[in-house]
């Protein structure tokens, strides 16, 4: 599994790159408690103009370069957010809208003023939870 992340907030100081690394951590033990692998975090340059942030394909190119395995066809996207959808319609790759997540469109939609502290942390679980099991 490898996740790709545009981290907006990092670069509009809501959050920092420790509260990231704090929910990495957080993801990859969750996993690990499911037998799961997490193999790499790739996220944008914060702030950055480049062709990495979603929904430009650059993540995915730059996942594809380094696991060559990788295809379109074989890959699933999962995410909250429009963005993440159409990352995911633009390459081919089957897409899962999770709602309810911080950045899900719709009438739960949370603020994005809120760090992703523990409360993005208690979603990730339920979420995590609920398609692992």
């Amino acid at each position: 599994m490898i996740v790709v992340s545009n981290q907006r907030g990092i670069a509009l100081g809501l959050y920092t790159a420790a509260d990231v690394d704090a929910i990495h951590a957080a993801f990859q033990s969750l996993l690990v408690q499911h037998g799961a692998t997490l193999t790499d975090f790739l996220l944008s340059a914060p702030g950055g103009q480049c062709n990495c942030r979603k929904p430009l394909p650059g993540l995915f190119e730059q996942a594809v370069e380094a696991f060559p395995a990788i295809t379109a066809a074989t890959s699933v996207m999962m995410g909250d957010s429009l963005v993440d959808m159409e990352f995911g319609r633009r390459l081919g790759i089957t897409s899962i809208l999770i709602e309810g997540g911080p950045n899900s469109p719709g009438p739960r939609r949370r603020s994005r003023e809120r760090p992703p502290t523990s409360d993005s942390r208690r979603w990730l679980k339920r979420w995590m939870l609920c398609w692992m099991a």
